[in-house]
């Protein structure tokens, strides 16, 4: 586990270690650390500062009811349990990213700003965190008929080139994660404990090893339940989709109850709810809250879930400096990096000009308003698949419906524009043979 000197001092300042002890050594919770993450950013300060110098000295001027000089250094000392902790971890294969790093999940910092979880300790594939998804959420306790359809949610996103998020939890969330893992798609699984069992288990060795799935938890690797730790997880799950499916829950008891509501009261994603005849479901209450029925396989509203525009894609940071016109990351998603469009080199002649340029050499026919405007679409689709990407993706980018990326895409595999890559489903532009 590659640790810097700035996510050394986070994980000091924010990751329990051993026991809890004291509220005057307790790690600073999401919003404690944003707002002193904050605080030290206006001085011109990092969080590595509080390693090489005494932070009496640096936080003179630094006034928190809660957060107090003496706290910081208490936890700062335990320098010696993280150094342990540390190569336990590495051992196993996790990972860490903090708030500052560039795979960090832009949906949650977008979603929850300063309640976003500062460390996020995982293993697997990293750029799965930026990828689009669908969370999945029901209970442990479901039914038989539960079980087998949120199987299907889980195979049908992976169809889409949706991953599936999900708490990871025996019942509908694993259902939903492995209906997808075993239909060749991908997963995230968000745990509230045992991130280091989990990462060396054979359950998910196979999948971890293809990069089809990644386990993150913002908790201690080694952290056992808590029911704290597992209520405030579900904001995660949320947070890191565009769009979630309530496949059963219990009014007003439970984890997916309260996390339903939650999200339907930030508005965090929009909430899908699947429709049943339990007398005892919260599932018809959700709806009147603000959720919407889930008719069947067949429902057109269905297909909002599955890559439609709303929240289709990763979403930007509000307070990130915009990039210049045709250098925009073009949020392509691959199997193994998040790639960015190629930016156009001078010198050189970019892969979709070769595209239009092969086209042009065909006979000229009368001239067609819808050809010409393909030729545009065309240009367009090629520069985005410069690299392999989700069809859900290239329709975010380009701002389209998905039913009609997926008619572009048909048509471009047929011209050998674009060819099809699988688990996940991906397009990219065909050999640079093809052009030449």
């Amino acid at each position: 586990m590659e640790v810097t000197p700035e996510t050394e001092a986070v994980m000091l300042l924010t990751v329990a270690l051993g026991k809890s002890g004291t509220a005057a050594t307790r790690p600073l919770t999401p919003t404690e650390w944003g707002e002193f993450a904050n605080w030290l950013n206006q001085q011109g300060l990092g969080p590595a500062d509080m390693l090489h110098s005494r932070p009496a000295d640096l936080l003179q001027d630094w006034k928190h009811p809660k957060v107090t000089e003496g706290r910081v250094r208490a936890l700062l000392n335990r320098g010696a349990s993280l150094g342990f902790a540390l190569e336990k971890w590495e051992r196993a294969g996790l990972w860490a990213v903090t708030r500052s790093d560039a795979d960090y999940p832009i949906r949650l910092k977008h979603h929850l700003q300063r309640m976003a979880p500062a460390v996020l300790f995982g293993c697997g594939n990293k750029s799965l965190l930026n990828a689009s998804g669908i969370a999945v959420v029901g209970s442990r306790h479901a039914e038989d008929s539960d079980i087998a359809y949120a199987e299907r949610i889980g195979s049908q996103a992976a169809q889409c080139g949706q991953l599936v998020v999900s708490g990871g939890a025996a019942g509908v969330d694993h259902a939903a994660m492995f209906g997808a893992l075993n239909a060749e798609g991908t997963a995230i699984g968000v745990l509230a404990e045992g991130l280091l069992r989990a990462a060396t288990s054979k359950r998910y060795r196979s999948y971890l090893m293809s990069g089809d799935l990644a386990l993150v938890s913002p908790f201690n690797p080694e952290a056992r339940f808590v029911v704290g730790n597992a209520m405030a997880r579900n904001k995660y799950i949320y947070c890191l989709a565009h769009e979630a499916v309530v496949v059963s829950s219990t009014p007003d008891s439970g984890g997916t109850w309260k996390g339903a509501v939650e999200n339907l009261k930030k508005r965090w994603v929009p909430l899908a709810v699947k429709r049943t005849e339990t007398v005892d479901s919260g599932n018809p209450r959700l709806v009147e809250l603000g959720g919407r029925w889930l008719e069947g396989f067949d429902d057109p509203a269905f297909g909002n879930a599955w890559g439609g525009k709303t929240g289709a894609g990763p979403v930007r940071d509000r307070n990130a400096v915009a990039e210049p016109p045709g250098e925009q990351a073009a949020l392509a998603v691959g199997r193994d990096q998040v790639v960015d469009a190629p930016k156009r080199s001078p010198s050189t002649e970019d892969p979709a000009t070769k595209a239009n340029r092969a086209f042009e050499k065909r006979p000229e026919s009368r001239a067609d308003p819808a050809e010409e405007l393909f030729v545009k679409v065309r240009h367009l689709v090629a520069t985005v698949c410069a690299e392999p990407t989700l069809p859900v993706v290239i329709a975010d980018t380009l701002g389209v419906t998905k039913p009609t990326a997926d008619a572009w895409i048909k048509r471009l595999v047929a011209e050998r524009v674009l060819k099809k890559l699988t688990k996940p489903v991906r397009y990219a532009i065909c050999d640079k043979e093809l052009w030449g």
